[in-house]
């Protein structure tokens, strides 16, 4: 395990990038906005878990791999940009519902397809995994009394466990942005599209990356 110091540092940077709004933000503000504050701490729970299996192919040496093989990296990088598109058409296809007392609300996807959702999302994204092989080692002093790998899971678990709390609480936020939305037929309709839209752009950042039209 990390000095103190060295974890205090870490946790403050990790802190620092988390809070940085960024893909997995806006992912969560299509989720929460659209379907509500539960399917939000669902996503939140599936983009963490994805989180937590780049730590463990960082620490096992996929990522190096996935480095070295550049068609390899595109390839995961089109298959999530491609795993986007078709939530943001099957956000667009769904439409509202009304509850018994006349309440118009949003078509409810399981919590459980919510969950899995955003473990793909983030599994599917290799820049996490890029992310922890280069940002983790930072902060493990090359001791030969303790474990590297170990120390990388650590910091990896804690980083997970930041993340899964900054998310939480861009949900609270999102949650109360999109509480007003699903009163009528009509602001149904635009959170709907709104929602469809965010999961278009992510899915086209993602194409965009992975087939390098961004250079």
């Amino acid at each position: 395990m990390p000095d103190t110091e060295t974890l205090l540092s870490f946790v403050t940077t990790a802190l620092l990038l988390l809070v940085s709004p960024g893909p997995a933000v806006a992912y969560l503000g299509a989720r929460t906005i659209a379907q509500g504050l539960t399917a939000g701490f669902a996503s939140s729970l599936g983009l963490c878990a994805g989180l937590l299996v780049h730590v463990v192919g960082a620490v096992a040496g996929v990522s190096a791999l996935l480095l070295r093989w550049p068609l390899a990296l595109q390839g995961l990088q089109l298959a999530g940009g491609a795993y986007l598109l078709w939530l943001a058409w099957a956000t667009l296809r769904s439409g509202p519902t009304v509850s018994g007392d006349g309440e118009i609300g949003p078509e409810c996807r399981p919590l459980w397809r919510l969950f899995w959702d955003g473990v793909l999302v983030d599994t599917l994204n290799p820049k996490p995994a890029l992310f922890f092989l280069a940002f983790l080692p930072q902060f493990v002093p090359q001791d030969p009394a303790h474990s590297s790998h170990l120390q990388l899971l650590f910091l990896g678990v804690v980083f997970v466990a930041l993340a899964l709390f900054i998310n939480s609480a861009y949900v609270l936020v999102f949650a109360r942005l999109g509480a007003g939305f699903n009163h009528s037929k009509r602001l149904a309709k635009c959170n709907r599209y709104a929602s469809a839209g965010f999961l278009f752009v992510l899915s086209g950042f993602a194409v965009m990356q992975g087939t390098g039209w961004h250079r």
